[in-house]
């Protein structure tokens, strides 16, 4: 992830022999913290923030809203957090709360519901592409929710911001990748899947990393860095130089797809090899000769073999295959 994050320069430019340093760009200067204004009424605040909104309503000659009854600020915290209302339940629990710490404990409740996750996650689908159908003309049905899972998951544990891109960029590069690790660099794969008959696939390729560039710009670094692909801008903190660094590394993969089970579905398999191997080795031990009698057998139909007469084809091919022809009269198909 170090080397990923290398490949923009945009915090400081480092001055060199030929070129003094530049201020950092506007756009990464830190913000700094302001004063807190002077207001009356501080009995009604409750939160750092509500002191600015007070100081404007005082600006405009405004007073502020009065508090929100229990169950519509019920009803707002749970859609901002899980995005579903309020069970009838939930309400009647909370109105017969009279504990200081009533609203605290709501919220704890559902920033610990498995709902927090599919709701905020959302949000992060989208920035990462996410679909179920693989786009352009036939749009197929895809099956990548595992990545989606991964995704809500990370929210309702809590992941770390930074463990959740090192992991959607890098997670096959850990020491011993787990499956979580290896499905979490589904992110690179969410771009459209262009199937169609007519394509040049080498084109297409090239155009699903564009992709990949988009996504990691918006997504991980806050930035539009489509532009860069063409040329400089004048006042971007992203050149060509950076952009095709950047390209240069999701370029220098393998387009891999992977097999991925449920927990379900790794206890059944772990459960089916354990059966193997212990016949396999039950086999060996009541069969411990077993490699001398299949030498012997082998020896025994070696010179008992039917004459192979080889076929003479030339078929060219409809231009979905490359056909290679041999001496020996084989012929290799290769696709893309």
């Amino acid at each position: 992830m170090a080397a990923v994050v290398g490949l923009f320069p945009i915090s400081e430019a480092v001055a060199s022999p030929d070129q003094p340093a530049k201020p950092p760009h506007w756009a990464f200067v830190p913000p700094v913290r302001p004063a807190l204004p002077n207001t009356p009424h501080s009995l009604w605040i409750k939160t750092p923030i509500d002191a600015f909104v007070l100081a404007k309503l005082n600006t405009e000659k405004l007073q502020p809203a009065p508090e929100a009854e229990k169950t519509t600020l019920l009803r707002r915290l749970s859609l901002d957090l899980i995005g579903l209302p309020p069970t009838i339940e939930e309400t009647d629990a909370f109105l017969a709360d009279h504990r200081p710490d009533a609203y605290a404990r709501q919220v704890e409740r559902l920033l610990a519901s498995p709902h927090y996750g599919e709701r905020w996650g959302r949000i992060w689908l989208d920035a990462a592409r996410y679909a179920d159908s693989d786009g352009f003309e036939k749009d197929k049905p895809r099956f990548i929710w595992h990545y989606r899972d991964w995704v809500v998951n990370a929210f309702n544990a809590d992941l770390p911001y930074d463990q959740f891109v090192i992991c959607q960029m890098a997670g096959d590069e850990f020491p011993h990748p787990t499956q979580d690790n290896l499905v979490a660099t589904g992110f690179l794969r969410n771009s459209m899947v262009n199937e169609e008959g007519g394509i040049d696939p080498e084109q297409f390729r090239m155009e699903e990393i564009v992709d990949r560039m988009d996504a990691v710009g918006k997504s991980i670094l806050g930035l539009t860095v489509q532009c860069a692909q063409c040329h400089d801008h004048k006042f971007d903190p992203i050149s060509r130089e950076d952009y095709y660094r950047m390209f240069a590394f999701l370029n220098n993969d393998h387009e891999a797809s992977m097999v991925v089970y449920t927990p379900e579905q790794q206890k059944l398999r772990g459960d089916l090899r354990a059966q193997m191997q212990h016949l396999e080795a039950e086999l060996q031990r009541t069969n411990a000769n077993w490699a001398a009698r299949m030498a012997a057998w082998e020896d025994s139909v070696r010179k008992d073999q039917p004459d192979w007469v080889p076929l003479h084809c030339k078929y060219a091919g409809d231009g979905g295959e490359r056909f290679y022809f041999y001496t020996d009269d084989s012929i290799r198909a290769a696709g893309y």
